[in-house]
Order: structure tokens, then sequence, then C-alpha cells
């Protein structure tokens, strides 16, 4: 009843009610604009991402120095340290079976293993440059799925002689913590581990672990040597990129399919020397940082 109403003449009421009929719908249109405008903006930026990701892999992103030495040089020293671990029995003998990937005389690329000679240009992702060399996967890297107790023993607040047991679901923004039985907790990770997901819907996404154990959906990454030939950052890279995106997703198939160890034995691993891997790294931080703000 305290209400104040604005009248204006019939006549100019008429007139407003027009305007607005016209004016409305380029509100709207360009409202609809706005959103393809954000959502274009959005899927720019991801685009851009991994276009840079895809340079850094592909020794495009940062110049080549000669006197940091080359690739094949790092790949004997880390063939020189599995030996020595193997002698030490920290490491199985069947992680010295290798093949060297090569540029033959005539432009190729070739493979030689014990067994055979292979030549496998068609096989190779893409060019590299001269310093970095192809290296099958699984020659300096293993993988390792977790494993998990019944939920029955599964509790929800931490307690003396239970462990964190990361899901893939804790490494988002809704993480719901559970603990297991440290006897129960078979497989662990370190804080700066690299985790893989390997089910569902987050197949294929990569996760810097935290100190706990791990469930069946992820996979651990084990380096088969332990000085530090291969660069965490510069491998986490790797993981995020198309060439092994595709390839976990073509194996598994199916969501709940999941790949395992030897579903990557196929996968190439394009590697650069050691003192480049850092400068590709932090190269790639600078260029999404600016990209970001």
């Amino acid at each position: 009843e305290n209400k104040l109403f604005p009248l204006p003449p019939l006549a100019e009421q008429e007139r407003i009610v027009d305007k607005i009929g016209l004016v409305m719908p380029i509100i709207d249109k360009y409202s609809k604009s706005q959103e393809l405008l954000d959502k274009m903006n959005v899927e720019l930026n991801e685009c851009l991402k991994k276009s840079v990701l895809q340079e850094a892999i592909q020794g495009k992103l940062v110049p080549q120095i000669a006197e940091e030495g080359t690739a094949h040089e790092l790949l004997e020293q880390i063939k020189t340290e599995k030996q020595k671990l193997v002698k030490e029995g920290k490491l199985k003998k069947s992680a010295l079976a290798s093949s060297v990937i090569y540029r033959g005389d005539d432009n190729k690329y070739w493979e030689k293993s014990t067994e055979c000679m292979e030549c496998i240009d068609d096989k190779i992702p893409f060019e590299i440059p001269s310093t970095w060399c192809w290296v099958r996967h699984n020659q300096l890297f293993e993988i390792s799925g977790g494993s998990q107790p019944p939920k029955s023993q599964f509790v929800d607040n931490p307690k003396s002689g239970y462990i964190r047991l990361y899901q893939i679901r804790d490494y988002g923004s809704n993480p719901m913590p559970v603990y297991i039985p440290k006897e129960k907790a078979n497989k662990i990770t370190k804080e700066g581990d690299i985790i893989l997901a390997r089910y569902g819907g987050s197949l294929g996404k990569v996760f810097w672990a935290k100190d706990g154990a791990y469930n069946v959906a992820m996979a651990k990454v084990i380096p088969l040597f332990d000085s530090e030939f291969v660069n965490k950052q510069y491998l986490f890279l790797f993981y995020q990129s198309s060439i092994y995106q595709y390839l976990v997703k073509d194996h598994s198939r199916s969501a709940q399919a999941g790949f395992n160890k030897d579903d990557l034995t196929d996968l190439f691993f394009p590697l650069p020397p050691l003192e480049e891997q850092s400068r590709i790294v932090e190269k790639y931080k600078s260029v999404t940082s600016i990209m970001s703000k």
C-alpha cells in the first residue's frame, strides 16, 4: 500500500513497451554471443596449452645446446646404472632387456634388439632433435597398480596403526579421506611420486602423489634407476601429452577396461639431455603462466 507507482502518460507507456519489445531480442542475442565467447576463450586457452605441451615434448620449445651432451650419452648412463642395480639385487634381470632406436643411413628409424632389427619408421610419432633419442617407455619406467582391502576395513578418521588410502576423488576438489590398516597397505606413494589414473572418467589423468597408500584405480610410475636421469616434471608433462593420452585410451577401449604396464610396451618416450629437460619445464611453466593471466 505504501509503494509508489511511476505513471507515464498512456501514449508513452505504449512507446516504452514497444521499445522493450525491440531491445530485448538484441539483449538475448548479445547474451548468447557473450556466453559463446567466454566458452571459446576457455577452449582456446586449453588448446594453446596443449599446443605448447606438444612443442615441449617435440623439442621445439627451447633451443638445443651442444655443451649439454646428447640423450644417447644419457641412455648409456642409465644402462650402466641398471646393470649395477641388477648386480646389487635391487632390480630384476629382466629390466636389462632393451633395444636401441636409431636413424639409419637410409634416413629411416630402426630398432635393434637381441632378437632382431626392424624398421619402425611408420611407428615413430614425430620428429625430434638429433640430440634427443627415442626409447621404449618400459625400458625406463614401470607402473605398479594399486590395491586396497575390503571397504569393511575402511575408517573415516585418522587412527593409530592406520594409513591414508588415496583414491582418484581425493585429488579433486571434494576429497573424502579414508584410512586403512597399515599392514594392508601393500602399495605406497611418497610426496612427489607420479600417479596415473587407470579407470573411469578420470582415465588418463596425471597426479602428483601424496604420502599414503593408493587404490586399484591408480598406478604409480617407478623409474628403473636411482639417479635423476629424467626430470620428474618433464616426465609429468609427457604423461599429459597426446602421445601417452591417445595410447592409454586406445588400449583401454572402454572407460572401465583400464590398462596395465604391458599396454605401455609400445609407448615411445622422447628423451632429451637432462639439462634440456629442466629448461623445457621452466619454459613451459613460464609460457602457461602468462597464458593464465
